[in-house]
């Protein structure tokens, strides 16, 4: 069974509670491929489930770190590609947020 660095409930009551941090490039991707602002990447980060769980992988600019990478179906024809992690200050990051 694959397994996760970051517990998932934990990244949702990060996001809850106000403490989260969507990356520029999470943004960009996500009002360009799907027409999603960060409220539309909030609600779809809440709704993961652990059986969207790809796979876990060290950052590459931050090799000490870890991040959790989960595929999301959007629709019929789109699933996104979601990289979450927590940081160094307990804050909840949406890494990256593309079409896979």
């Amino acid at each position: 069974m694959k397994s996760h660095t970051y517990d998932l409930t934990e990244i949702k009551l990060l996001i809850s509670q106000g403490n989260y941090r969507i990356r520029q490039t999470a943004l960009d991707n996500a009002a360009y491929e799907f027409g999603f602002s960060s409220k539309d990447i909030i609600d779809t980060v809440l709704s993961l489930n652990e059986s969207d769980f790809y796979k876990t992988m060290k950052s590459k600019d931050y090799p000490s770190l870890w991040q959790d990478v989960y595929h999301k179906e959007i629709d019929d024809t789109d699933t996104a590609y979601i990289k979450l992690q927590i940081n160094q200050r307990s804050k909840a990051v949406i890494i990256q947020f593309k079409q896979k």
